[in-house]
């Protein structure tokens, strides 16, 4: 109740902060874009993550003010990160945003900004989000695509969306659920290697997510995915540590996967 309360204040999203996670291109090693992250800087209880308050925010209608404040971090850090090869930041939505009209409305106004470079802003949704009203959510990710997003389904593999819908949608790539990237360290690489394929003959890029051994990143590699974030490659961190890690050059990932060693100032 306290923070729900804290939730309606005018000014709360004072105290938001955007944590950025690199995406991690396999082929190459290099970092290619950043998840945005928000995280509440609460004055008594400290940082909170997302699932410390994001249904709070959903049901006292503060989501909205939060995913702009995100997606508006995300754009600028983009904005400035772009000579360090930089060239897409994801935001992840709620379905309130997705059925919110005042909220679609404004981020295709951002959209129509002369500074907006289409398909650098990514928007990420779960399946399940998707399911809850498929034709509905549908007109809003075609009506957003046209603006020059791009779309993301987040946690592939754990929801139940049809492939019909996935095949149909204007979505761009599919992230693979964490929970599949475990099995990878048990040896068992079925569900992954099927997502990737299944995502390829439709034209999609793959992602996997939640990667905490650096194992699993070779193992990626080997069955084709695209990208792939997690702490074996980097946590989530303000821009200013984003940065310095950024132009920090470590070999220490290309080393652990047996790629060549990018050359020194390459990201």
């Amino acid at each position: 109740l306290e923070l729900l309360a804290d939730l309606r204040e005018a000014r709360f999203t004072d105290a938001v902060e955007v944590h950025f996670q690199p995406r991690v291109e396999l082929r190459t090693m290099s970092t290619v874009g950043v998840e945005a992250l928000v995280r509440w800087r609460h004055p008594r209880h400290g940082l909170l993550a997302p699932s410390d308050f994001i249904e709070l925010a959903e049901v006292s209608g503060a989501i909205r003010a939060i995913t702009q404040t995100v997606t508006v971090e995300a754009c600028n850090a983009l904005a400035s990160l772009t000579d360090r090869g930089l060239s897409s930041a994801s935001v992840n939505l709620s379905t309130r945003n997705l059925f919110d009209p005042v909220w679609a409305d404004w981020i295709c106004d951002l959209c129509s900004s002369p500074a907006f470079e289409p398909g650098s802003l990514w928007m990420e949704l779960t399946e399940d989000q998707i399911m809850d009203d498929p034709r509905r959510s549908t007109d809003v990710i075609r009506r957003l695509h046209r603006a020059g997003i791009r779309f993301s389904i987040d946690d592939f593999g754990s929801g139940a969306s049809s492939l019909a819908l996935i095949r149909d949608l204007p979505v761009d790539e599919v992230k693979i659920d964490r929970r599949f990237v475990e099995e990878l360290l048990d040896g068992d690489d079925r569900i992954a290697r099927s997502i990737i394929d299944l995502a390829h003959h439709l034209g999609l890029s793959v992602t996997a997510e939640g990667v905490a051994d650096l194992r699993s990143v070779e193992q990626l590699r080997t069955i084709g995915c695209d990208a792939a974030q997690g702490f074996a490659l980097a946590p989530p961190m303000p821009l200013n540590d984003l940065v310095e890690h950024l132009d920090r050059h470590d070999p220490a990932f290309a080393v652990a996967v047996d790629v060549p060693t990018p050359a020194s100032g390459t990201p």
